[in-house]
């Protein structure tokens, strides 16, 4: 769905994407692992909650982000609240530096 400038999308798991033009174009990540590009767009997650029965919210992000990364040449960074790097993709294809998924130990 997309409301002025914004983008929402919806996953049947709960998972919800919102992306919007940033404000300022500067990466504002901590940790951006050398790259260094423009900012084209701000994509926030929200992960909720009781998840209906089989379906997995994690899972679902962690298939957009593969998607995603096969759709574009587009670099981009995946960050929890710009500190924690989880994924990114550079000129060498998408990396992950941590798990989405919660630690069951």
């Amino acid at each position: 769905m997309q409301t002025g400038d914004s983008l929402q999308g919806a996953f049947p798991s709960g998972l919800f994407l919102e992306a919007e033009k940033p404000r300022d174009p500067l990466l504002g990540a901590e940790d951006t692992k050398g790259l260094s590009f423009p900012v084209a767009m701000h994509i926030y997650l929200r992960v909720k909650g009781p998840e209906p029965k089989g379906l997995s919210q994690l899972d679902d992000l962690e298939d957009f982000i593969t998607r995603l990364a096969s759709l574009t040449e587009a670099q981009f960074l995946v960050t929890f609240q710009y500190e924690s790097l989880y994924y990114w993709k550079d000129a060498n294809g998408l990396h992950q530096q941590k798990s989405l998924k919660r630690s069951t130990t």
